[in-house]
């Protein structure tokens, strides 16, 4: 019978990055049920609805669509559209041209900044 010699090195583990903090003897806790926001939480947060006349959309789901828009501030909203209503997006219009920088957010963070 041949036994393989198993041998012990020493091994460095580098430290965790900076910009993460370890908290010992504590748990991640995990939600059950996920986030979500209907049709009629928009409104109430001030949420305008427009109407698309999309013949893709049509013929993909029998309905035409609708686009969920509220302004922030001048150059600054947030949009999501009918298939889409948990991955809502801040759109931010630049000054020197018609192109938008779009940011996916949280459900949290739309009703933090609609309260504001």
């Amino acid at each position: 019978m041949l036994l393989k010699k198993v041998c012990m090195t020493r091994v460095r583990i580098p430290p965790p990055p900076l910009n993460i903090h370890c908290v010992p003897n504590t748990s991640i806790k995990w939600d059950k049920k996920p986030k979500t926001m209907y049709y009629k939480d928009y409104i109430k947060l001030g949420f305008r609805r427009t109407d698309m006349n999309n013949s893709v959309e049509f013929d993909q789901t029998g309905y035409p669509g609708y686009i969920l828009t509220k302004q922030l501030a001048k150059g600054v909203s947030i949009e999501l559209c009918a298939g889409e209503l948990n991955s809502p997006k801040l759109y931010i219009k630049k000054n020197f041209d018609s192109d938008c920088i779009v940011l996916p957010i949280t459900i949290e963070q739309v009703k933090y900044l609609c309260k504001k």
